[in-house]
């Protein structure tokens, strides 16, 4: 059965970021070379270092990614995402504590429903909203392979979180 935790209840350790560090300035085109799938990643000029360095991570073989705190906003969610969508390596993301609102969550969305690597997702203390719940809630239903996400802290409504919990049946959410 889910565990149908609320967000008041016990959170993990999340150590913040410095505040100068800075998301964004990444691009992550997708590209079929005819093997197995890679991802090429072309980081924007004035990018963080931060940000540079888990973009090249996430083009080889990585399959954990930890970047909470990073400040990466709705623009970072975006460029993740569109690695997300064809990453075949990558089983755990904590992407918690980055100032992700409905739009980033949105992508994100869209991208999960196209991974089928994924087995954990952190992405707590966001900014995520109802928009951004539904379109979260769709993408978990229609992919079985995740089976632990953790939303807590994404100031949504009651009935969104009775819309995740349902699109985890069976899984464990916390939200």
């Amino acid at each position: 059965m889910a565990d149908d935790s609320d967000s008041d209840g016990p959170m993990p350790d999340m150590p913040g970021a410095p505040a100068e560090q800075q998301g964004g300035g990444l691009q992550l085109p997708a590209r079929d070379y005819g093997g197995p799938q890679k991802t090429e990643v072309v980081v924007e000029d004035g990018a963080s270092p931060e940000v540079r360095v888990w973009a090249e991570k996430l083009a080889g073989d990585l399959d954990c990614l930890d970047i909470r705190g990073q400040n990466i906003g709705d623009s970072g969610a975006v460029a993740l995402a569109s690695a997300l969508g064809t990453n075949r390596s990558l089983k755990s993301l904590d992407i918690g504590m980055n100032g992700i609102g409905s739009e980033g969550f949105k992508a994100l969305a869209a991208a999960l429903s196209k991974n089928s690597t994924l087995l954990g997702l952190d992405a707590y203390c966001n900014d995520m909203g109802d928009d951004g719940a539904e379109a979260m809630a769709e993408a978990l239903k229609a992919n079985a392979t995740i089976k632990e996400v953790s939303l807590v802290g994404n100031k949504v409504s009651d009935e969104s979180k009775e819309l995740l919990r349902a699109a985890m049946e069976g899984r464990t959410i916390y939200v």
